[in-house]
């Protein structure tokens, strides 16, 4: 079986297990890492978003047409000096799924995951944010999938016991699809603007 690991300083490990010499064999595959979307990845201990910015940057053209979602201005940005966001914890990929409680055997799901802000217990949308203020913070996997009540939004159970894998494209999808929510960053900056001048 081969998996990938995101390493520091944007390094994607393959790792894969030799049955004849019962050893496991690693090689740095980063240099052609979008041909590896479709593996199973994990994150690697101390991987900042920062990382995750590094490793597209070594082939972001290519990243730019498979993800779009103006993934090739979001890894610029996120790779610029930024104020560094103090009010979020940890950057979270996670599973979420929704319960219909006018039936109640269906449970709906989106094909990637998402991705937001942790600080204590609570999730943060990121949306808003800029990719270099948040890089230096630290990137999960969850290992436990949501499952919340689609009428009222709310979380009503989780489970903890069954880990859905996570791809490579996964990971990198839902970080550009999250960022790229309002556009690219200078749409998202005008329509922040917007909403601050319409407060005062």
């Amino acid at each position: 079986m081969k998996t990938l690991t995101i390493h520091p300083k944007g390094k994607l490990i393959l790792s894969s297990y030799n049955y004849k010499t019962h050893k496991t064999v690693t090689k740095d595959v980063s240099k052609k890492s979008y041909t590896f979307l479709f593996y199973e990845c994990e994150i690697a201990q101390g991987v900042v978003l920062k990382d995750i910015f590094l490793l597209m940057a070594k082939n972001i053209k290519k990243f730019d047409e498979i993800l779009g979602c103006w993934a090739a201005e979001f890894v610029k940005e996120g790779l610029s000096r930024g104020k560094k966001e103090t009010e979020i914890d940890k950057l979270e990929i996670y599973w979420n799924l929704f319960k219909d409680f006018s039936n109640q055997k269906r449970i709906d799901g989106f094909s990637f995951p998402n991705f937001h802000g942790v600080r204590g217990k609570r999730g943060i949308a990121l949306d808003f944010s800029r990719a270099c203020d948040i890089a230096h913070l630290p990137i999960v996997l969850k290992n436990k999938i949501n499952i919340q009540n689609q009428s009222k939004d709310k979380l009503i159970d989780s489970f903890s016991n069954y880990s859905h894998p996570y791809t490579l494209g996964h990971i990198l999808n839902s970080i550009v699809y999250e960022l790229s929510y309002h556009g690219n960053p200078e749409q998202r900056d005008a329509r922040t603007k917007k909403m601050l001048d319409e407060r005062l």
